[in-house]
């Protein structure tokens, strides 16, 4: 015995080593994450408090700003007519002022308050702090004063002053803003923070404000080392054993405003912050105890296998009972060998089932008479084939099912080699909602996407209608013979109803360049009449100011191009609009060079230069940001909406180039922007940039389809007064109806309706039998994108007129769609040669050069012919542009029925629809025409 007494010792001692190592393992894992554990949370609730400390920076900083924006404008208002200024009048009219104030006073010279918004009281205030420091103060700055007890309202409150300076310079008073603290600290109302705190502390030491304990308010603040820290660092972190607003331990983090004399603090408790640290300490001691005594009961139970073996079979059980997955193990007999307690809770069972040795097919037997697989399986089913399709021989290894009170299941079974099986159950219902949550908010991702371009047809469509009525009535009443002052107010509301039209229009431009939906169109255009049109429609605003505004094109700037000519003057006007705005003498200049002239494109460059305000270099980065300004007091002199030179900026890119700016304040600014066009092929008439009023060939029966009355009244007059005879209906139904009563020569078609819309009607108005659906019809809607337009088009309509609808542009609309007729071949219709179009030709430009114009044209004949018939033949891309060429200039000589059998042929290719019928007549049709149009010029000639 004694010989193996020593290994025994060895034994022993090694078995308390090993032991006293897995205790220290224990212990000193639980030391590493209680200690990790405390340095997350403390460096978590320092994180939290500089947060919250910098969101109530910025809730203070937008505070303050509030109230001096309304110190600046009662003191501009005051100062500029101090006899007539009402403060009670004017806080009344703003109701908003009350829930950032209780009172607002003007002190005069002497210190005397003349006016308050709580009533005129005569209170002597000369003495005050925030009146004195004004009194001799040499630079013009918001003053924050400790909260005082006010003589008027009997209240404390935070004084928020403003010098009041003279024309001259000198002092003419104070104007005061009055401020509950409890306002300053209202941010606190809003958060959590248990017996945390926060403070709004002057670096004069003085408390303006703080939660939870107001008492402090107004008191100074002593040996807290708050000022201290924030006289050293803007911002920082530190822990105090007693905070001054609590008297608790505490986190506190603290940030110095940039533009007051303010200090803001938030503060955690640190009682708070460590609680679930506490806890969670109290936790793993615990834990460690447990696992302690384990180890060393074991310890202690090694020599017993016996034990040891049971010691195991227990943690095993443990370990099976508090697993969040349910488990069976069931033999090659199905009997159960191992099953925790987490499958009942999942499945439902009875504790009775719950036990080792019970047959697995009697837990399922049990599951299909309660119902447990009624939502998959039909009632009645055998329980073999239960068994198929969920026992264990099941060769689906993974699957999920529902049960009937919603939850989801995960099965997952594994095949053991002696026969048997393991089967677990886990829950994974949390999971399935999220996945269900991610696909839903996708989903509502992709419908916001396509809502928003619903939401700018629908919005288009709400707002311009009432515009055209206010607009159009307003046109309507200028024309007629008014007494100066109602004449002046007629100005008044059309001025502001075309005002409110760009802000509409400015604001769906946004929408449509931010969600990506805005075309650009590519049509031929008169380039240099873009520039010098943009310049002479701000040329009044520019001359009215005294300002030289002028235009300097060079030599090499084409004539015309391809390209968007309205976006292109979009952004010309807002550029030159705005300098004539921000400039108050001298003169604004406009500089257009050609900086390339290639085959396939044309980059135009633009300068627009002033002499106005300037910009300073620090406020250029916010320049082109939607919605905003260079800084708020612009907007209240000069007005907008903050989008002019966001959109111009976008369109610009659109156009590819780049918008950018120089400036210098008080100097003036200079913008340059570039756009790549293409070039123009040569045209034999230039289009008239200018509309004509002039009287209808003849006088039509037009039916107006308008659900609007206002809307319906207003275009009603303006057919009147050009000789047309109207008929008016409310509704599509209704049209479709009257157009088979009797024959219209046109239909005016609103297309956004109730019941049945415009688009619907014209299907229906074209599907009718004989002439009527022959009818011209022309569109009118509040929708002016490209998309719906091409919609009005395939429903049939011959033309397209965008609300608010003027006189000029429904003339030209109506000129347009009665100078042709409808049917499969319009062309059919049109005069060969149609001289009235060669003698209104002779009218604008004269007799001679009207003869020098046709001659060109019959120059170039054969060329264009030559082009076009090897454009049909290789069916080269280049066949639209020469039809579109041939339309224009066959129109522009009087030669109709070659102008609509191009412009069909065009049509027709941008629809991707068939054209051979038509290509193939054109060639015949051109020289035909044109043999009229060479003896109509040897007759002028003959003549002459």
């Amino acid at each position: 015995m004694s010989a193996h007494r020593p290994g025994w010792i060895i034994r022993s001692v090694v078995q308390v080593l090993l032991l006293g190592y897995v205790l220290a393992l224990i212990w000193g894992a639980i030391w590493l994450q209680l200690r990790q554990e405390h340095i997350a949370t403390e460096r978590d609730a320092i994180k939290e408090a500089r947060n919250l400390a910098l969101a109530f920076e910025e809730n203070i900083v937008r505070s303050i700003s509030a109230i001096d924006q309304v110190l600046l404008f009662i003191r501009d208002s005051y100062a500029r007519d101090p006899s007539r200024f009402d403060l009670s009048s004017w806080t009344r009219d703003r109701p908003f002022i009350n829930d950032q104030t209780f009172q607002l006073s003007l002190i005069d010279a002497t210190g005397m308050l003349v006016q308050s918004n709580l009533g005129q009281v005569p209170v002597d205030l000369s003495d005050r702090e925030h009146f004195r420091i004004h009194v001799n103060a040499a630079q013009d700055r918001l003053f924050i004063s400790r909260p005082v007890l006010g003589r008027v309202s009997g209240r404390h409150s935070v004084q928020f002053t403003r010098r009041i300076t003279g024309r001259e310079g000198e002092f003419l008073g104070v104007v005061v803003a009055s401020l509950d603290p409890h306002y300053l600290a209202r941010f606190y109302e809003s958060l959590q923070l248990g017996d945390g705190f926060l403070m709004l502390v002057g670096l004069d030491g003085y408390v303006r404000a703080g939660r939870p304990l107001p008492e402090l308010v107004g008191k100074p603040l002593t040996n807290s080392p708050l000022l201290e820290r924030a006289a050293q660092s803007s911002s920082g972190d530190y822990q105090v054993s007693a905070a001054a607003m609590t008297g608790r331990p505490s986190f506190i983090s603290y940030r110095r405003l940039v533009d007051y004399p303010l200090v803001v603090s938030v503060g955690y408790d640190t009682n708070d912050v460590f609680a679930l640290y506490r806890l969670h300490r109290l936790q793993y001691i615990i834990g460690g105890i447990a696992l302690s005594a384990l180890v060393v009961a074991v310890g202690m139970l090694m020599a017993s296998h016996r034990r040891r073996l049971a010691r195991y079979q227990g943690a095993l059980t443990v370990t099976l009972e508090n697993m969040r997955q349910g488990i069976i193990m069931v033999d090659r007999d199905q009997q159960v060998a191992v099953i925790n307690r987490r499958v009942g809770e999942l499945l439902g069972l009875p504790a009775a089932l719950l036990h080792e040795g019970m047959d697995f097919g009697t837990i399922v037997r049990w599951q299909v008479e309660h119902g447990e697989f009624a939502p998959d399986l039909p009632t009645g089913v055998e329980i073999d084939a239960v068994h198929d399709r969920y026992g264990l021989g099941n060769k689906v290894s993974v699957y999920e099912r529902v049960r009937p009170n919603g939850t989801v299941l995960e099965v997952r079974t594994a095949l053991l080699p002696n026969g048997g099986a393991v089967r677990t159950y886990t829950d994974i219902t949390e999971r399935k909602h999220n996945e269900h949550d991610l696909a839903a908010a996708r989903d509502a991702a992709e419908a916001a996407g396509q809502a928003r371009a619903q939401f700018l047809t629908v919005m288009s469509h709400e707002i311009r209608t009432p515009l055209n009525g206010i607009i159009g009535a307003a046109a309507l009443l200028l024309d007629r013979r008014l007494d100066p002052e109602d004449q002046h107010y007629v100005e008044v509301i059309r001025h502001s109803g075309d005002h409110l039209l760009q802000l509409v229009n400015d604001i769906l431009d946004f929408s449509r360049l931010d969600a990506s939906c805005m075309e650009l169109e590519e049509v031929e255009f008169d380039l240099r009449a873009t520039f010098t049109g943009s310049v002479e429609m701000c040329a009044t605003s520019a001359r009215a100011k005294g300002l030289a505004l002028t235009l300097r094109v060079a030599e090499d700037v084409p004539a015309r191009a391809i390209g968007d000519p309205g976006r292109l003057r979009q952004v010309l006007l807002n550029l030159v609009g705005n300098a004539v705005k921000f400039t108050e003498q001298g003169s604004i200049d406009m500089a257009v060079s050609c900086a390339a002239c290639e085959t396939d494109v044309v980059r135009i460059e633009v300068a627009v230069r002033d002499t106005g305000i300037g910009i300073p270099a620090e406020a250029l980065p916010r320049l082109f940001h939607e919605f905003s300004q260079v800084d708020g007091s612009i907007s209240r002199r000069f007005g907008g909406s903050g989008l002019g030179l966001v959109i111009s900026r976008r369109l610009v890119e659109r156009m590819g180039g780049l918008l950018s700016v120089e400036s210098t304040p008080g100097q003036g600014s200079t913008f340059h922007f570039g756009v790549a066009l293409r070039p123009a092929p040569i045209l034999f008439v230039e289009e008239q940039a200018v509309w004509r009023t002039r009287q209808p060939a003849r006088r039509l029966h037009i039916l107006l389809v308008e659900d609007n009355a206002t809307n319906r009244l207003i275009a009603s007059r303006m057919l009147e007064r050009m000789g047309h005879r109207v008929d008016a209906v409310a509704d599509g139904s209704e049209a479709v109806e009257t157009v088979q009563t009797m024959p219209y020569d046109l239909v005016l078609m609103d297309v956004m309706m109730p019941e049945m819309d415009g688009l619907t009607a014209t299907r229906l108005i074209r599907d009718l039998p004989g002439h009527t659906s022959r009818t011209p019809i022309v569109g009118l809607t509040a929708n002016a994108e490209r998309s719906r337009e091409a919609a009005c088009r395939e429903a049939g309509m011959d033309g397209f007129v965008s609300k608010p609808v003027t006189a000029e542009r429904l003339a030209e609309a109506i000129d347009d769609v009665t100078t042709t007729c409808r049917g499969e071949a319009k062309a059919d219709c049109c005069p060969q040669l149609d001289e009235a179009v060669l003698s209104r030709l002779a009218d604008d430009i004269g007799f001679a050069n009207a003869l020098d114009v046709v001659q060109l044209f019959l120059d170039e004949a054969p060329r264009m012919m030559n082009r076009l018939e090897l454009a049909i033949r290789v069916e080269d891309r280049a066949l639209l542009r020469e039809v579109h060429t041939l339309a224009s200039a066959a129109r522009s000589v009087g030669l109709l029925r070659v102008g609509q059998t191009a412009a069909d042929v065009e049509s027709l290719l941008s629809a991707g629809r068939p054209t051979a019928p038509l290509l193939a007549a054109l060639p015949d049709i051109l020289a035909e025409d044109v043999s009229l149009l060479a003896d109509w010029m040897s007759h002028q000639h003959a003549t002459a």
